[in-house]
């Protein structure tokens, strides 16, 4: 038996439920700006499946110079 507090702590849970999922379609700057991620230091030429670190980090580790009084 539902009692008055829970039935009020269900429809609660289902408001937050409800407004927690809309959320806005973001533009292609606004995905490339999420921390952590940068889309350019991703070389989207190889298969994820087969060589994820090289897809994630491939155009990084080709364009960054390493100065020669750095070690890496």
């Amino acid at each position: 038996m539902i009692n008055q507090n829970h039935k009020i702590y269900l429809l609660a849970a289902g408001l937050v439920a409800l407004t927690s999922c809309k959320e806005e379609a973001k533009s292609t700057a606004e995905v490339e700006e999420i921390a952590g991620t940068v889309l350019a230091n991703m070389d989207t030429t190889l298969n994820p499946k087969s060589d994820f670190y090289n897809y994630v980090n491939g155009n990084c580790m080709k364009f960054t110079e390493i100065l020669d009084d750095r070690t890496s």
